[in-house]
């Protein structure tokens, strides 16, 4: 069953609400249960701080979350991940091959219409695509390259139930969209704020624990 990562309550009179606990319940929007194989726990902070910060089409709220509980969130969600077989391909065995061809790789994306299902934010700031997956603008700072190879080759061994389509790409289309889609990077950076204070804030409460 995927974790819902807290309860909450929002019924305090400021409005800004409260969590009363950690627990495990049905989530309408992704499987979290190997999280960890998909992402990293800087880039969950970062996401619970600020889901728009990431994806301009981003439903999930923003709690205004504190440092120390987004931390907690990201540290629980890790900590409970566990691993699927085959959802992965070492990084290794992909960075021995030669680097990617941009233009073949967007010449993939195209061809495979992936614009269909997902949105990419232009030079405009409007978001361009389809709204079945999620957006691409910014996937390259969330998914891990192995993890992005893997899911490209057979999406379901990660997700039984997910929409995307199987392509079967040979090992060259496979290699250059994956390419494609990690270069979609934020150019502006504009969560390098909060991993600093993930960073920071992380450092500070392990030299707590140290003086304990």
């Amino acid at each position: 069953m995927p974790p819902c990562l807290f309860n909450w309550n929002a019924t305090t009179e400021s409005g800004a609400g409260s969590f009363d606990s950690l627990r495990l319940c049905p989530l309408p929007h992704g499987e979290l249960s190997h999280i960890a194989d998909k992402t990293t726990r800087e880039w969950i902070f970062a996401w619970l701080k600020d889901p728009r910060a990431y994806a301009a089409s981003a439903t999930m709220p923003n709690f205004l979350l504190k440092d120390e509980d987004a931390r907690d969130i990201s540290a629980f969600l890790i900590a409970n991940s566990t691993p699927v077989r085959g959802d992965t391909i070492p990084i290794s065995s992909v960075a021995q091959k030669s680097a990617p061809d941009p233009q073949a790789g967007a010449s993939v994306y195209g061809e495979s219409f992936c614009a269909s299902c997902h949105a990419v934010q232009n030079a405009a700031g409007n978001l361009v695509g389809g709204d079945i997956g999620p957006e691409l603008t910014r996937v390259g700072s969330k998914v891990k390259p192995e993890w992005l190879q893997a899911w490209i080759r057979n999406p379901r061994i990660y997700d039984p139930r997910t929409a995307m389509s199987h392509y079967r790409f040979n090992d060259q289309q496979a290699d250059v969209l994956t390419g494609e889609i990690c270069s979609r990077v934020d150019p502006h950076r504009k969560q390098a704020h909060i991993f600093t204070d993930f960073h920071s804030g992380y450092a500070a409460h392990i030299a707590g624990l140290h003086r304990q």
